[in-house]
């Protein structure tokens, strides 16, 4: 995952966010400490303004807040990061993922 994350191809990018999706949802028994060391790759791939990767950074950030509290505070701390950017597609991430995970049923984990 963390090679495809960092290819030029849209759709082995777009792939590398769709397993941490994947992951993140049917993984019951992984660590936590897993899915916070990905952390970094999503912020660094937000930059990218192709929709399809764009949307596949979005939804496995989102998964990722749902899948626990303390992921949805890490979840959340990202996204209040890249709303500050200037970059569109990373204050875009950034207002969906806030936008999802404030919702009462996300609360709820």
């Amino acid at each position: 995952m963390k090679t495809w994350a960092g290819t030029k191809p849209e759709f082995k990018k777009r792939g590398a966010f769709a397993l941490l999706w994947g992951l993140t949802v049917h993984d019951k028994d992984a660590p936590d400490r897993q899915f916070l060391d990905c952390l970094p790759l999503i912020e660094r791939a937000a930059l990218d303004e192709r929709d399809y990767v764009k949307k596949g950074i979005d939804i496995s950030l989102r998964a990722l807040g749902k899948r626990n509290p303390s992921l949805r505070v890490a979840a959340l701390n990202l996204a209040k990061i890249l709303t500050q950017s200037t970059e569109g597609s990373q204050s875009w991430i950034g207002r969906s993922t806030i936008r999802d995970l404030s919702n009462a049923k996300a609360r709820r984990g």
